[in-house]
């Protein structure tokens, strides 16, 4: 009873806990919708003196513009003169530009007609490395056998020569036991000659018993002949049966250096053989991604993010200072970064279409041939040769890209806006290594206005809301129809 009462007690006490944070809530709740209320009071006041202030600017500018139109003659033409100076030296400096380009796109092309070379070489000693790694196999089989048979065949001479060390032992045994013998007997000749001298006994039997005992050595030193003879033939099978040992050891050490040497041609066959497969597996493979390469999707991905936190914010904080309107600078930003985007998509279609006529088409005085080729390799080459040159191109594409700049800036001095061009140049670099990929990435920057906002590819910009007012940053995708690898930015607003 007591546990319940507790339990009720600390019950009622977390219920009014939670009416108290309620209570805080919907004061600071009412805190909040009289400070948004403030805040959108002074937006539209501060929105009222950018119009007034707005409509004085322009009344400068036209009162500006009034004061040029009746500047004199000769100031006008010699402005005019100045403008065609330049316009002079920026066509030099185009056709220097595109002269340098042409020189490259040589040079590309016959780096490419080089590797087509070599590619088919590489084809071919792939075919005959296939063959020798057949023939290989089947040698490497007989040289086990035979290696099997050899080691069989030493097994058997070293039991050989265990036995004859054993009958060696044994003959040698013998020969000491004769030897002694032999001894024996010499002192018992001695011991009779004595005796015969001192005890004076029959010449006759001890001549007979001297024979015998002669005849016995003799007998004893034609065994020992014949016991060193078959040592001597032992001792000449032994070292015979060393020197094949000797022979089988030196021809297993061959057939062991011609297994490594096979192995190696074999291991050497198959690397070169899982990089045509490596090749065959990631062209066109956006699941796959190789490590190694400085520009992979992910890492282009952290540019795209870097270009819109750093040189973005620089050139929208030089440009507003000329227009004076968040929007249409936002816009302005977002049209160079779609300009350059699309400039990089069609240069890229004529790039790879100029690439392809260069390798696949045979020409001579009079005609030209196209090769039709399916090889995943040499397309995989391709890619890679025009991933290399992205650095070289880069250069001219932001020059290219730089001349727009005036159709888009109109009422603009490009001059005076050194930030811009800088983010212009990024833009264009960055478009045109996101184009080279294999395959493309895809920047999305339709966004229709009013629509639903996803928050799955948008990020908010400083507003919230459920609708989308207008992009201020792109979407950027794996491919097309592909996942996200990095959110756009848009400003939403509540109603549609």
């Amino acid at each position: 009873m007591q546990k319940k009462e507790n339990d009720a007690f600390k019950m009622k006490k977390r219920i009014w806990e939670v009416e108290s944070d309620n209570c805080r809530y919907r004061i600071a709740l009412s805190k909040m919708t009289g400070d948004c209320m403030i805040i959108n009071a002074r937006n539209q006041r501060h929105q009222s003196e950018l119009n007034e202030r707005r409509i004085i600017e322009l009344q400068i500018k036209d009162l500006e513009e009034y004061r040029k139109t009746t500047v004199d003659d000769w100031k006008s033409l010699k402005e005019l003169k100045d403008i065609v100076k330049q316009l002079g030296n920026d066509n030099d400096r185009l056709k220097q530009d595109i002269d340098t380009a042409l020189f490259r796109c040589s040079a590309a092309q016959n780096e490419v007609s080089q590797l087509k070379l070599d590619s088919k070489t590489k084809c071919e000693e792939n075919q005959r490395l296939q063959k020798q790694i057949t023939q290989n196999e089947e040698h490497t089989e007989e040289l086990q056998e035979s290696l099997s048979n050899i080691r069989k065949e030493k097994q058997q001479l070293l039991e050989s020569n265990k036995q004859l060390e054993k009958l060696l032992s044994h003959q040698n045994e013998q020969i000491q036991l004769a030897t002694d013998k032999s001894t024996c007997l010499q002192e018992r000749i001695k011991e009779l000659q004595n005796e015969n001298s001192n005890k004076g006994l029959n010449i006759a039997d001890l001549s007979k018993q001297k024979e015998d005992a002669i005849k016995r050595i003799r007998d004893l030193e034609n065994q020992i002949s014949i016991y060193k003879d078959q040592m001597i033939s032992a001792t000449d099978d032994s070292k015979r049966f060393q020197e094949r040992i000797t022979e089988l050891h030196g021809e297993n050490s061959r057939l062991q250096h011609d297994i490594d040497d096979l192995s190696k041609q074999k291991e050497d066959a198959l690397t070169r053989l899982s990089k045509i497969a490596g090749a065959k597996l990631t062209h066109g493979n956006a699941a796959i991604t190789d490590l190694s390469d400085t520009d992979r999707p992910t890492k282009l991905a952290e540019k795209f993010s870097e270009l819109y936190d750093n040189a973005w914010t620089d050139a929208f904080e030089e440009l507003d200072n000329t227009f004076h309107n968040e929007e249409e600078t936002i816009k302005v930003l977002l049209r160079i970064f779609q300009e350059a985007n699309t400039f990089c998509v069609e240069t890229e279609n004529n790039y790879e279409t100029r690439i392809g006529q260069a390798v696949f088409t045979l020409a001579s005085k009079t005609e030209s041939h196209l090769i039709q080729n399916t090889n995943v390799e040499i397309k995989k080459v391709l890619a890679d040769l025009r991933i290399s040159l992205s650095s070289a191109c880069c250069s001219v594409i932001e020059e290219m890209v730089l001349s727009k700049l005036p159709s888009i800036l109109e009422s603009v001095d490009i001059a005076a806006c050194p930030l811009t061009k800088l983010f212009a140049r990024q833009c264009a670099s960055l478009s045109w290594k996101m184009r080279i990929r294999d395959p493309l990435l895809f920047v999305r920057f339709e966004f229709r206005c009013g629509s639903t906002f996803n928050s799955d590819v948008l990020k908010r910009y400083t507003k919230t809301g459920g609708y989308l007012d207008f992009l201020v940053w792109p979407t950027l995708y794996l491919h097309e129809n592909g996942p996200v690898l990095t959110k756009g930015v848009a400003q939403p607003k509540i109603a549609p």
